[in-house]
C-alpha cells in the first residue's frame, strides 16, 4: 500500500502548536506523509507572537528544480 503525501504550504510556528508543525501532527495522525513549503517564521509562545519573517519567493531553498518537480508530481497524485 502506496502512503499518500500531502503538500503542506504554511508558516512555520516556533512554539509548535499552529501553522506547518500543527498540520504535520495532523497528516501524520491520518497515516499520510507530510511534505513542506515553509512561507514564514515566527517567533512567539503560547501567548503571544513576538515576530514574522517571510521566507522570499527567490531564497535558494524555493529555487530548486528538484523540488518543484516533486510538489508537481505530489500536486497531481493527489487530483487523482
Amino acid at each position: 500500500m502506496k502512503i499518500p503525501r500531502v503538500l503542506i504550504i504554511a508558516g512555520s510556528d516556533s512554539g509548535g502548536g499552529a501553522g506547518m508543525q500543527a498540520d504535520l501532527k495532523t497528516v501524520s495522525a491520518l497515516g499520510a506523509f507530510g511534505m513542506t513549503a515553509i512561507t514564514a517564521l515566527t517567533a512567539q509562545n503560547t501567548t503571544a507572537v513576538y515576530g514574522v519573517v517571510e521566507i522570499e519567493a527567490e531564497s535558494p531553498g524555493r529555487r530548486s528544480g528538484d523540488d518543484r518537480q516533486e510538489w508537481r508530481t505530489v500536486a497531481e497524485a493527489g487530483r487523482r
